[in-house]
């Protein structure tokens, strides 16, 4: 099944800053959402204009992104940016 590129799968370089945000290695954070370790290593080293889904499974980007978002991270991109914040809750 082929899956279009949506704003909100992260950049390589954005699951690095999460991940440095949160101050956690690449190996908790891969057994945190249930991911390969080698899946992880190689999100986090696509070039900004690389299509994660031409190269990871869809479920693995989606368990990488509910993971930090459960812990307060949030991707956002549009045409000309990209950012990662850190969600606060009242």
């Amino acid at each position: 099944m082929l899956h279009e590129k949506t704003r909100r799968d992260p950049l390589g370089a954005q699951v690095r800053a999460a991940r440095a945000m949160l101050k956690l290695t690449q190996e908790q954070s891969a057994q945190g959402s249930g991911i390969a370790l080698s899946a992880l290593k190689k999100y986090e080293t696509l070039e900004n204009d690389e299509f994660p889904l031409a190269h990871l499974r869809y479920q693995t980007i989606s368990k990488l992104i509910k993971f930090y978002e459960a812990h307060g991270v949030a991707f956002f991109s549009d045409d000309e940016s990209m950012a990662v914040q850190r969600i606060t809750r009242l």
